[in-house]
């Protein structure tokens, strides 16, 4: 597999796919789509996973590893594939893009495979990779995944295919990953957001928010000023006291720094004074937070890996300046969930962090570097623990691979309620009145 992966672009086109390049320059000579020619010559094969070889021995999830790669994944399909020798191909392209212009990708015929990452209904976050069986243009057999355009997200699910096939099959060398740059510095353009035509002032919210609309709905204080919703979106705008806030629902997982990417779209391109994050996070502080306690960093790390991408930062926070007894100190971001293992747990024990997710400090960065002064703030929940190399036995209630049974669920809503009520006592604080009114952001 290091022998695919570690190969240039160059060798990719004079081995591998030869001849589907050949066929992507008749295909857009017929076609003369911009948009397609500009996605291809930016295709990118990933080459530098640099992931550490991990096990459920050396990995922070211990034995509760292998069920999360495994509910991830097609496994029959996958089985299959490896055992036959059939290429896997993973693309940073949303499943419909792919399904509707699968030719520009190289491919005669696909057919998606019956299977459901995530079986819970939900409004936000549902849209999630697909799995196809696929033929080539070279006549070749290929399992295709089409993920969200994100680097991180891409190496997410690489890495867990490597994971699931060396545990498989370690002989299997056939898998081959290509992001597109093109498509992931579009994302917001690429899903229609602009069509919505909405102008985004003062605080905005992410995350969770469409249990926080239904809140809003029920206070007679809060006046609904629009809602607009694409295949990809909801946004509400509320009149909350004197405060304009902006609640924007994203139906696709904005993993690792796909959040990024739309984080700065946003800044750049509309007058927003404040943005809340509220979702979930893994603890590095103690297994009984797990459900418990609400996170609130003040200072935030990126890591790949246990390498330091950013070191320890700050950003603006208007909500700790009036609830500063939740700070809760340090938060690491990373891309995936495989590299969480003990090597990464000991550096970040070192530097005191005390929680982690892939999106928060990813987030956190743009805000640092805009142009505007902006508050950030994340207001999270735990639904695991990252353990220590001397705790690879502790049992702990719940983890990511079982956060979505029945006790699980019930106790994410009484987290989220919590949350919820902290974030629309603020609102309505005079504090955020008047760091909106700094910017004029005011009804």
């Amino acid at each position: 597999m290091a022998d695919i992966l570690n190969r240039t672009n160059s060798e990719l086109s004079n081995d591998y796919s030869a001849e589907v390049y050949s066929y992507f320059s008749q295909l857009e000579s017929v076609i003369g789509s911009s948009c397609t020619v500009n996605l291809l010559n930016d295709r990118v094969l990933l080459t530098a996973l640099d992931m550490p070889v991990v096990s459920s021995e050396n990995h922070t999830m211990s034995s509760a590893l292998d069920d999360y790669v495994t509910q991830k994944l097609p496994v029959d399909a996958l089985l299959q594939t490896i055992n036959y020798n059939f290429n896997i191909e993973i693309h940073g392209v949303f499943p419909d893009y792919f399904e509707k212009n699968f030719l520009f990708l190289g491919f005669s015929s696909i057919e998606l495979i019956d299977f459901k990452v995530n079986k819970i209904e939900k409004e936000i976050n549902f849209l999630r990779p697909c799995f196809y069986r696929c033929t080539n243009v070279q006549g070749e057999s290929v399992l295709v995944v089409a993920v969200l355009p994100s680097s991180d997200y891409l190496q997410h699910y690489t890495s867990m295919i490597q994971y699931f096939v060396q545990a498989n099959n370690s002989d299997y060398n056939r898998l081959l990953s290509f992001r597109y740059p093109y498509f992931e510095k579009r994302l917001l353009s690429l899903t229609s957001f602009d069509d919505l035509n909405v102008s985004i002032k003062g605080v905005l919210i992410m995350g969770y928010v469409n249990q926080l609309a239904k809140q809003f709905e029920n206070d007679k204080n809060c006046f609904c000023l629009e809602k607009k919703e694409n295949d990809y979106y909801t946004v509400y705008k509320y009149l909350v006291d004197q405060c304009v806030v902006t609640l924007l629902a994203v139906k696709y997982s904005f993993w690792g720094n796909a959040s990024a990417n739309i984080i700065k779209d946003l800044i750049d391109n509309h007058d927003i004074s404040e943005i809340i994050y509220f979702a979930k996070l893994g603890c590095l502080d103690d297994p009984k937070n797990i459900y418990s306690k609400i996170y609130c960093p003040s200072h935030y790390y990126v890591f790949n890996h246990d390498q330091i991408v950013h070191d320890q930062f700050t950003v603006r926070n208007n909500f700790l300046n009036y609830h500063s007894y939740l700070d809760t100190g340090s938060h690491l971001s990373v891309s995936t969930i495989l590299e969480e293992d003990y090597t990464m747990r000991n550096k970040a024990t070192e530097l005191s962090i005390n929680s982690i997710d892939n999106e928060i400090s990813q987030m956190a960065w743009i805000v640092k570097n805009a142009k505007q002064s902006i508050s950030f703030t994340a207001l999270h929940f735990a639904t695991d623990y990252i353990r220590r190399p001397e705790e690879s036995s502790l049992f702990v209630d719940y983890d990511l691979s079982n956060n979505r049974t029945e006790k699980a669920v019930l106790a994410k809503k009484k987290m989220q309620h919590k949350i919820m009520k902290l974030i629309i006592n603020y609102i309505k604080s005079k504090g955020v009145y008047e760091y909106a009114s700094q910017y004029k952001i005011v009804a």
